[in-house]
């Protein structure tokens, strides 16, 4: 799963940019103490990509200073305060830092701003999408379920919405639940456009496949499994085969034996060749050796090439005996 980061980005007067990645602000601060007055500026994002700086040109009045995006405006400890309008016209909004980092800016109606600055970018950004709506266009891209924190940063960084509170996750997590199929929330909304799965990652309904085959049992049966699959993107045998093993050995473990006692059910377990491809894992990774076969067989699947049930997956009996 990919994590949110922390980009400081340092542009420079003859255009070049370095951008470097931080655990923490006291280790930007450092970094920026050394930088700060060779007519340069800082910005500060976090998100899963590195932004799209902005080129010094678009941002020279602002030399010496640090400018945040929407994602850090929201996050930044009480101690720090930002301009409330976004001063450029970026694809990724932007805001001055007024206090912090050793800045006491007191009046932002003082800030330079760009000719179209604040007002009509947010504007023009909320106009376009809701919340809901952002966090649709993010999950239908999605090769996964995702977490409320993913979908926020995946919103920022791809600028969908601007977010107007102070606590911006808390408040697209009430409109992921109030969309989202099975809610208990009073004030729910009446178009469920997401799903939820049992360890509280959002998926899109639109999205989302239905399970076939054997794994359809674990619907009603196990929840808990059915999750681990979403994660994944598994709906399928074909696609648990090809996932199987990315799961924790235990998970993979309780799956195989799922698949294997429904997959019985529909075969000859008197032919090999049948039964073979539906064993679990542990199984089909014994030697030959320790299935207690005639040393005659055991010799003539040696023969052939097939040391572990492994090996024989795909072969006919004729294959395998000739």
């Amino acid at each position: 799963m990919s994590a949110l980061k922390m980009f400081f980005c340092i542009v420079n007067d003859n255009g070049s940019f370095d951008v470097t990645v931080h655990r923490e602000l006291n280790s930007i601060y450092t970094l920026w103490s050394n930088e700060k007055m060779f007519n340069k500026v800082g910005i500060i994002h976090i998100g899963f990509m590195r932004p799209k700086v902005p080129s010094y040109e678009e941002i020279e009045h602002f030399k010496e200073s640090i400018l945040v995006s929407s994602s850090v405006k929201w996050a930044l400890p009480i101690e720090y305060r930002t301009s409330n309008k976004v001063v450029n016209n970026s694809k990724i909004p932007l805001y001055q830092l007024l206090s912090g980092f050793g800045y006491d800016i007191g009046v932002e109606d003082d800030l330079p701003v760009t000719e179209n600055g604040g007002q009509e970018t947010s504007t023009m950004v909320e106009a376009n999408h809701t919340i809901a709506s952002a966090a649709l266009e993010v999950l239908e891209t999605a090769s996964r379920p995702m977490s409320k924190e993913e979908i926020y940063g995946h919103i920022i960084d791809c600028n969908l919405f601007n977010f107007g509170a102070k606590k911006p996750i808390n408040v697209l997590n009430v409109e992921l639940n109030r969309h989202c199929k099975g809610t208990d929330y009073s004030n729910s909304s009446s178009d469920k456009i997401f799903g939820k799965t049992s360890n509280g990652m959002f998926y899109a309904l639109s999205a989302k496949k239905e399970f076939t085959g054997w794994l359809k049992v674990l619907q009603d049966e196990n929840p808990s499994l059915e999750s681990e699959c979403l994660k994944l993107l598994i709906f399928d045998d074909k696609t648990f085969l090809e996932n199987r093993h990315k799961f924790i050995d235990q998970v993979s473990r309780e799956l195989d034996f799922i698949r294997f006692e429904q997959l019985k059910k529909d075969i000859d377990l008197t032919d090999p060749c049948q039964l073979i491809p539906i064993l679990p894992l542990p199984i089909l990774d014994e030697s030959i050796e320790q299935l207690d076969l005639t040393v005659r067989v055991t010799n003539v699947f040696k023969i052939q090439g097939i040391f572990y049930l492994r090996d024989a997956v795909g072969l006919t009996y004729v294959d395998m005996l000739t």
